[in-house]
């Protein structure tokens, strides 16, 4: 994962190493995709811990509804 992060920070970066005719507009999405990946597991981590907190602090993600007549 830290390799595709530093060709993402490099300037062979598939976004703009690719233009020019180098790399054709379907090889270049291919690499961004892999380059992308390791960018992915920052949210699926929150996703996942998130609720494990609420748990374990009792606090809800969620908000009550006190009054009905906001339904």
């Amino acid at each position: 994962a830290l390799g595709s992060v530093e060709i993402f920070l490099s300037r062979h970066c598939p976004l703009w190493y690719g233009y020019g005719s180098r790399l054709k507009w379907l090889e270049r999405f291919a690499y961004v995709n892999t380059i992308v990946y390791p960018f992915t597991s920052i949210p699926l981590v929150v996703y996942c811990t998130l609720p494990a907190i609420c748990l374990l602090t009792g606090k809800f993600m969620i908000p009550t509804i006190s009054n009905f007549a906001s339904l």
